[in-house]
């Protein structure tokens, strides 16, 4: 008499039914490589998005200080006969005060967002008096007169106000520098204004606002012979890089203050070189053009310098479910052997086919979970893609067994090992050793087990 209950039927032996478990889960894990092509695709989906988000607003910034630039001429030998050869002289600041503060904000398109900022900027300091000895020896004319004060933007579509500048007793507002005429050190665009010869030649202290949108990261230039920035950020989770590290920084939950003081001697930026072009003045009408910069001054000796505050968004869905992808061969064996000690124990015989739907239902669970993320964040989705797999494989289960005992352990076990996993997923320390342990628990435990089955 079998009081109703399903014989076992044992048509192939422990071992043999282990081999083919393996082999289906080789099987699996071949299958969810597939799922690495789609999150990749989604997460490009993203940076496309983010960067359509930032282009109308404004990309990265560099915020460094105002520049004086002087035309002066040196004669050259040109068909027999003199000419003069135009070239420009830059001075920047002696020293160059920086207070900014930076405010976030958050852009969604569609499933989509990108972190943005708009930042306002203080920039204090003092020119010397510019010499004629800062000039080349053999120079012939210095064209006081059309000196100029010029500033670099990074991205001319975040500037928000006119940038206006206190030089002395005098007030400037500074406008786009024309294409034909350089653009100034590392910055795509320029701002310029005339500015008094005699505030050149004697020096003075200035004062110039800046109001910018940006995305994501901001940058300062250390354009001063002493180059401090004081900066309050309205976010708690910075990244600080660059040629310097702050002196000085205080990060809480929703600020963060950071203070660098630079000096001429830690970087390369001159404190005035020469930009030239390529032709030359033969009377008293010419053109600046293809300006290039003398020396050891260039684009990527200005960048090399820069230090930078980059607002960090939390942990990238994308990346954690690129990160739980690389568990799924633990989840499909693990749960293969979970289901395997509860049938055996239970003295049922559950197919191998059974086996491998639960172990589509494992794969589904990376889909749901990177569907579900752009919706809602990495935490509800894994939760409730969680709780859809382990309750349809436990249901499924229970199918089988006919066993309320052993379909609860079937299931509690299941639960445990993708809290384990969300554990994993979700430490920034330790998470190697808190792993390790548990595999070694783990591996204890089916050792255990193994002693009471009957090979």
């Amino acid at each position: 008499m079998n009081n109703g209950e399903t014989p076992r039927r044992e048509t192939l032996g422990l071992g043999m039914r282990l081999v083919l478990l393996g082999v289906m889960a080789l099987v699996l894990l071949l299958a969810s490589m597939l799922i690495y092509p789609l999150v990749k695709e989604r997460m490009d989906n993203a940076e496309q998005a983010k960067a359509s988000i930032a282009l109308p607003w404004g990309k990265k910034q560099t915020i460094g200080g105002p520049m004086i630039v002087v035309p002066f001429a040196v004669a050259v030998k040109e068909n027999g006969g003199d000419k003069l050869e135009v070239n420009q002289m830059v001075f920047i600041p002696d020293s160059l005060e920086i207070d900014v503060k930076v405010d976030p904000e958050v852009r969604a398109r569609g499933i989509y967002k990108a972190l943005l900022y708009r930042a306002e900027a203080i920039v204090t300091g003092n020119f010397v008096g510019v010499r004629r000895s800062k000039f080349p020896a053999n120079t012939k004319v210095i064209y006081w007169e059309e000196a100029s004060l010029r500033y670099g933007v990074s991205d001319i579509v975040g500037l928000k106000s006119f940038v206006k500048c206190e030089a002395g007793d005098k007030s400037y507002v500074l406008d786009k520098v024309t294409s034909e005429t350089p653009q100034s050190l590392s910055f795509s665009s320029a701002l310029e204004s005339p500015i008094d010869s005699a505030l050149v030649k004697e020096g003075f202290d200035f004062r110039l606002t800046v109001a910018l949108n940006g995305n994501e990261s901001l940058c300062f230039c250390p354009m001063g012979r002493i180059t401090d920035v004081m900066m309050r950020l309205h976010w708690g989770n910075p990244s600080f890089g660059g040629r310097f590290l702050p002196d000085m920084r205080e990060v809480t939950d929703s600020l963060t203050t950071a203070r660098w003081k630079v000096l001429s001697i830690n970087h390369q930026i001159p404190e005035n070189f020469l930009m030239h072009d390529d032709g030359v003045r033969d009377d008293d009408s010419y053109s600046y053009r293809n300006y290039v910069y003398s020396g050891e001054q260039d684009d990527d000796n200005i960048a090399t310098n820069e230090f930078a505050v980059r607002l960090l968004q939390p942990v990238s869905h994308y990346k954690q479910v690129d990160r739980s992808v690389k568990y799924a061969i633990l989840l499909i064996v693990f749960t293969f052997l979970t289901i395997f000690f509860c049938d055996y124990f239970a003295k049922k015989h559950i197919p191998l086919f059974a086996f491998l739907l639960v172990g589509v239902a494992v794969l589904l669970f990376y889909t749901f979970l990177l569907s579900l993320s752009e919706l809602m964040g990495f935490g509800w989705a894994y939760i409730i893609s969680c709780v859809a797999v382990v309750g349809l494989a436990t249901t499924y289960l229970y199918g089988f067994l006919r066993d309320k005992v052993y379909t609860m352990v079937g299931g509690g076990v299941m639960v445990l090992l993708y809290g384990m996993m969300y554990l994993l997923l979700t430490l920034e320390n330790l998470p190697l050793l808190i792993g390790s342990i548990f595999l070694f628990i783990v591996l204890a435990v089916i050792m255990r087990l193994s002693l009471k089955m009957h090979w």
